[in-house]
């Protein structure tokens, strides 16, 4: 399929864009010039594409007329998808290198670091050369025991030499307000098997952080109003189960918490059956006046509104009120 072919024949069925890498080789074969290490893509007969590596000379007879080119060519696929794939990795590299959140690192086997990304000085402003070549013990991680705790496990799987993901710590540097950071990182070896240290990224979750604070300090502050009123909130699933209550309901209910989960959620109106069958056919209810059976036993009057709870596709998936006993 080849003897006997023009080379200008492997061009046949190949893109534009390889066309034209090849005419810096087409304009010395033309020219009869030599060429030494061309490399270019060809097309490979039932595979795809190949990568070839070529040099040559050309040939002349005793009286100097043209006779051809002779030289030789390898197979330098391999080569070629192993550099695109260094570059794809590179080209990854450089976007998390440059996440304004995100910061790259590098320590020895000894835990020195031997590289950090500019990431680090963007969110911390300390400049890279002052901490390439400090230790990881170095690192400036706040004084309060339970905000250090998972800098204090990363340390330990780093000297172990094990593989860790998502430990977030909270870092203290001077004038600055207090951040958390998240790392992972994994242990890299020599060609001769040989440990040579971690390579991991670290990115600022502080404002991740601190959501979820102010929610905690919201969710404690609900806690308490409903702990001292005498309103209980809940919510309950597709089958009228109960899946949670604020708190004061087992002082109100007098029954554990934890025993009225999973109970079956009966709003007996004793006036009037419509509004119980707003809640049977999954319409919002106002101020209903109820007898509230929680569960086995356990039976008051009270007021109670509530409102059904559709996903995105309309799906009823529970209802969410709140009773009033006072």
């Amino acid at each position: 399929k080849v003897i006997g072919k023009s080379i200008f024949g492997l061009l046949d069925g190949v893109s534009e864009k390889i066309q034209k890498d090849w005419q810096g080789f087409l304009k010395k074969v033309r020219e009869r010039k030599n060429f030494r290490d061309f490399e270019f893509k060809v097309k490979n007969y039932g595979k795809d594409h190949v990568w070839l590596r070529a040099s040559g000379g050309a040939c002349y007879d005793v009286k100097g007329n043209f006779l051809g080119y002779r030289g030789t060519g390898s197979d330098i696929t391999l080569q070629r998808e192993a550099e695109q794939r260094l570059r794809d990795s590179e080209e990854r590299f450089r976007h998390i290198a440059e996440d304004i959140y995100t910061w790259v690192w590098e320590v020895d086997e000894e835990g020195y670091f031997t590289y950090v990304s500019d990431g680090y000085t963007r969110l911390t402003t300390v400049p890279v050369e002052k901490v390439v070549g400090r230790h990881l013990k170095d690192m400036r991680v706040s004084a309060d025991p339970a905000k250090q705790l998972n800098w204090k496990k990363a340390l330990e799987d780093i000297m172990e030499r094990k593989e860790f993901c998502d430990y977030d710590f909270q870092v203290d540097f001077p004038g600055m307000p207090r951040k958390w950071f998240r790392i992972s990182g994994v242990p890299f070896y020599t060609e001769s098997d040989r440990f040579a240290g971690f390579r991991g990224t670290g990115s600022d979750i502080t404002e991740e952080r601190d959501k979820e604070e102010k929610i905690a300090g919201i969710d404690d502050r609900l806690q308490d109003f409903s702990d001292l009123s005498q309103r209980i909130f809940w919510e309950c699933d597709s089958k009228y189960r109960l899946i949670f209550a604020s708190g004061n309901i087992s002082r109100i209910a007098a029954i554990s918490y934890d025993k009225l989960l999973g109970k079956k959620l009966s709003l007996i109106d004793s006036n009037d059956s419509d509004r119980q069958n707003l809640l049977l056919n999954r319409q919002k209810l106002n101020s209903g006046k109820f007898k509230i059976k929680l569960g086995d036993n356990i039976e008051t009057v009270a007021v109670a509104s509530a409102k059904p709870l559709l996903d995105s596709e309309e799906n009823f998936y529970g209802f969410r009120g709140v009773i009033d006993v006072s």
